[in-house]
């Protein structure tokens, strides 16, 4: 799997410059089995065009267009901004939502951990979307997921949520880096489903255990005694084995999810379960891949979803719109209830409260 994954990617690199720079796949091939480049040979190479200090490429482009006056990016952006606002202001344009899912799924609240990557909470994207369904004037929503899914439950939860919601408004998805296991299954919830190429997709699977630790307390020094009421109350004690019967339960229940995850794919993609099953048992695919096979509609980015909504509301492609992002930034006011949603130092982890997990063995970060 990793090595048609690899293969795949690596063609898409290749292609790309191949495209780019005019030369064949071989070549780009051995240039790249060549690399690393110093200036002078990337050039020489066909790499790159120019050698140049950033105070010299003016004068490039002043050869190429004529007269040119630069513009820092931070002041463009104001100009820019303004623009838009005077253009609202004067035509009242169309009200696009765009939900970004960027994290992991949860139960509960969304938490922003210590290194500013989100835990996306099943409550919190369920409110934000009772809110785009309330307001008759959001015309459209558009779902931006880069998740490697969590939480089994968030999210079939969130699922829901998005299936109510494309019941009253087109729903269009647009997949980012990664959208597997329960990043893809809520993105069931609308269509089409625009992934890049690149986009890490599918791996649906589920997965469910625990770590036993009784043997590094005993070599620690530390001795547990577990009181319990109820035959199975210990089950996801670390101190204990599944017993028999508790391996079978767990695996009732694994394969029980894993079941309705692929009928919820044959359903929403409009393929049949026996078609689903050879690209699910937990396999992951580049968004190229994924297309393939059927479990997206497109290849596409943000700005092709945008451009979907637009045509489904019988808007000319260049037409303007309004998008309203979700989640919106807390007020002051919502601060301190935010706070007591946060884990304290003695409390248990919330990616330690949930049996069933859709989510891939590892999670990916691109930077």
């Amino acid at each position: 799997m990793l090595n048609s994954l690899l293969d795949d990617l690596y063609s898409q690199i290749v292609e790309g410059i191949a495209a780019a720079r005019g030369k064949s796949k071989p070549a780009v091939h051995s240039l790249i089995d060549q690399g690393l480049f110093l200036a002078q040979e990337a050039r020489a190479s066909g790499l790159i065009d120019h050698i140049a200090y950033e105070d010299e490429v003016p004068a490039l482009l002043e050869a190429k267009i004529g007269p040119v006056q630069l513009i820092e990016a931070d002041l463009y952006r104001r100009r820019r901004l303004r623009a838009i606002r005077r253009h609202t202001l004067r035509t009242d344009p169309p009200r696009l939502a765009l939900v970004t899912v960027n994290g992991p799924l949860k139960r509960g609240e969304t938490l922003e951990g210590p290194d500013g990557l989100e835990a996306v909470g099943a409550a919190s994207f369920a409110r934000d979307l009772r809110r785009i369904r309330d307001d008759r004037g959001i015309a459209s929503v558009i779902v931006r997921v880069s998740s490697p899914g969590g939480s089994g439950a968030a999210a079939d939860l969130m699922w829901h949520e998005l299936d109510k919601t494309r019941h009253q408004k087109p729903v269009i998805i647009s997949l980012g880096d990664v959208a597997a296991s329960g990043g893809y299954y809520l993105a069931l919830g609308g269509t089409p489903v625009f992934a890049e190429e690149g986009t890490i997709t599918g791996s649906i699977g589920v997965i469910a255990g625990k770590a036993v630790l009784r043997d590094l307390y005993t070599r620690l020094g530390v001795q547990k005694e577990i009181l319990t009421r109820g035959r199975r109350a210990a089950v996801f004690s670390d101190y204990y084995t599944f017993t028999p019967p508790e391996r079978e339960r767990l695996d009732f229940e694994v394969h029980a999810f894993y079941q309705d995850f692929v009928a919820k794919v044959a359903q929403c993609r409009g393929l049949s379960t026996h078609a689903v099953e050879p690209h699910a048992q937990g396999r992951v695919w580049s968004g190229r891949q994924a297309w393939i096979r059927g479990l997206v509609d497109a290849i596409g980015g943000l700005e092709d979803a945008v451009s979907e909504a637009k045509r489904r509301l019988g808007l000319p492609r260049e037409e303007p719109v309004l998008i309203e992002s979700f989640p919106k930034p807390p007020p002051l006011w919502r601060l301190s209830s935010l706070l007591r949603v946060i884990p304290r130092g003695h409390a248990t982890p919330w990616w330690q409260r949930e049996r069933v997990w859709t989510i891939m063995p590892v999670t990916l970060h691109f930077l």
